[in-house]
């Protein structure tokens, strides 16, 4: 059997394909899920005042937990505005931030919000993340959390819009993970980051989803193998006919469906780069499309 080559040495020979695969391969929708729980929790306790002994920055709280944080500061891109770039250590085939925004299944009314919109990334299931911060988007967003919004609960993080503000952005985020639509396009040169598509699982805790920035466009339900019955999930308006039982929801328990961004090889305090050429998804997604 042949040995598997190393990210560091398919980088430096430009064959990414051989990168996303392998992560394909080996990566699973519930490790994905299981590094940002984990991220998560870490920051939760670590903000939370009632639940640890000394309060930090949500940035702050990551870096020590993950070892690494994120930063929005000038891309080195001539004329890109800012970038995304990563502060501390991060290993090959590990979450770095989470792709926010509203989630569109097919069928949901997305045409307006996609015009002239460059931060819409569409899935290979055909749902797409609408990660644009200002604009109709960024009113979109508030408005569905307020429609769905039931009790004291919060049900998604919608602090990641205040990364526009010029000054005061790392102190007005809850989520440091909520950062992933401000990694720029770099194709010229070989990515930092692939775009991999995971589900949100159904019995990802409570307490935490005031840190998730993602929001279906129907609301947050649970929708239960091929019969397409769907189940609300302590919030969210069920609808009155079948049309929020698209194909993308085929064989789904999950919350919501989301991307994040992985790393392709070890990162150590550089600017992110992607490519909007690498969508990866695990391979039992793969191989039961």
């Amino acid at each position: 059997m042949a040995q598997p080559v190393s990210c560091r040495q398919i980088l430096g020979s430009r064959n990414i394909q051989l990168i996303v695969d392998d992560i394909e391969r080996n990566l699973s929708s519930e490790d994905v899920a299981g590094q940002i729980h984990r991220i998560l929790d870490a920051i939760h306790l670590l903000t939370t005042p009632s639940k640890a002994a000394r309060t930090v920055n949500p940035f702050d709280a990551l870096k020590e937990h993950a070892g690494f944080t994120l930063r929005k500061a000038r891309s080195s891109i001539p004329q890109a505005g800012y970038g995304l770039h990563l502060e501390g250590h991060r290993s090959e085939a590990s979450v770095i931030a989470i792709y926010p925004g509203v989630v569109y299944h097919p069928g949901d009314p997305s045409f307006l919000p996609s015009l002239r919109n460059d931060y819409i990334i569409k899935r290979t299931d055909g749902s797409c993340v609408d990660g644009k911060y200002w604009g109709l988007s960024k009113i979109m967003y508030r408005s569905l959390e307020g429609r769905h919004q039931i009790g004291a609960w919060p049900i998604c993080d919608n602090t990641w819009l205040n990364v526009r503000h010029p000054s005061d952005w790392r102190n007005s985020m809850k989520s440091p993970l909520a950062m992933g639509q401000m990694i720029n396009n770099h194709s010229e040169n070989p990515p930092h980051v692939m775009y991999y598509e995971f589900e949100i699982p159904a019995d990802f805790p409570r307490h935490l989803w005031y840190l998730l920035p993602n929001l279906n466009y129907q609301g947050m339900q649970i929708y239960h193998g091929q019969d397409h019955q769907s189940s609300e999930f302590d919030v969210g308006q069920r609808r009155g006919d079948d049309s929020d039982t698209s194909a993308g929801w085929k064989n789904q328990n999950c919350l919501a469906k989301s991307i994040a961004m992985i790393a392709l090889r070890d990162i150590r305090d550089e600017e992110l780069f992607s490519d909007y050429a690498w969508v990866g998804r695990p391979a039992s997604a793969v191989h039961s499309s």
